[in-house]
This record gives structure tokens, sequence and C-alpha cells, in this order.
């Protein structure tokens, strides 16, 4: 199973693109780059944290 990330702003799943062993992200909705360090793996990672 591969691993999903989502954008930090809008929580809405990005795009991995790789090449030349560079891997970036892009968020299709925002239309922008996301950072590695930024992009989360769970769009409920903070509502989690919340219910609990």
């Amino acid at each position: 199973m591969s691993a999903q990330f989502f954008c930090p702003t809008c929580k809405k799943e990005v795009e991995r693109l790789q090449a030349c062993g560079a891997v970036q992200y892009f968020c299709n909705h925002c239309n922008s780059l996301v950072s590695k360090s930024k992009v989360i793996t769970s769009p409920t990672q903070n509502s989690e944290q919340e219910s609990s």
C-alpha cells in the first residue's frame, strides 16, 4: 500500500512527482508546489487529536 500525502492548506490529496531522484508534491486544488517538510500524511491529523 502506497502512502497518501495531503496539502496542509486545503487538506486535499497532492500529486507526488519524482524525477532524477528528486521528489516534489503538487496540489492541484491550490495549484502550487508543497514542500515535503510541510506535506501531511493524514488529512484529519489535527482533528483526531482534538477529538481525543
